[in-house]
């Protein structure tokens, strides 16, 4: 990959070496998304004993990531061991990882932002069902699915209309219900 001009080595200090993404590498990224959507409507709920990663939860935020319905907002999400900063601004996705702490140096994501976040969400593996439309945000806070420690409880309805996919003929008819498209 590195011949094909996909990755870079990179020198770190004190941290060795990391491959990084260049400029022709992260050209994939759309496909790579369109592929994690795809595959997001046959994906079932996590086995017990399945291990859910930063990596893994930061992919998840970027497939589910709609720009164009984007709530400038910054969220800290917890779901399991992992904690996330997902920064949206202007229709732009940045995510860090809080825990658990690893190299390289500076976090993934690079530094946290300085103010506090406007919500921090805790949820377990079944947050997939809101961001999928399977259930509302009322839904998912009344089922404990989702917990909003901090923060107004009314931003997680910003958070699912942020992130979202919706798996065809379920989350678009809860849309349509919600909207009254169906009186």
């Amino acid at each position: 990959m590195q011949e094909g001009g996909v990755v870079r080595r990179v020198s770190l200090s004190n941290c060795g070496l990391v491959y990084e993404l260049t400029p022709y590498g992260r050209s994939i990224e759309p496909i790579m998304l369109a592929l994690g959507r795809w595959g997001f409507q046959a994906m079932g709920d996590p086995e017990p004993g399945d291990v859910i990663t930063a990596d893994s939860l930061t992919m998840a935020l970027h497939t589910a990531f709609m720009a164009d319905r984007a709530v400038d907002a910054e969220y800290e999400l917890h779901v399991g061991d992992v904690a996330l900063r997902a920064s949206v601004r202007e229709g732009e996705l940045r995510v860090s990882q809080i825990a658990p702490p690893a190299p390289p140096v500076p976090p993934v994501g690079g530094s946290l932002p300085d103010a506090e976040p406007d919500a921090v969400i805790v949820a377990g593996p079944g947050i997939r069902h809101l961001i999928g439309g399977e259930v509302t945000p009322a839904e998912a806070l009344a089922a404990d699915i989702v917990a909003v420690v901090r923060g107004e409880a009314s931003l997680l309805d910003s958070f699912a209309e942020t992130f979202h996919i919706a798996a065809p003929g379920v989350g678009r008819a809860r849309e349509a219900q919600e909207v009254g498209a169906f009186d």
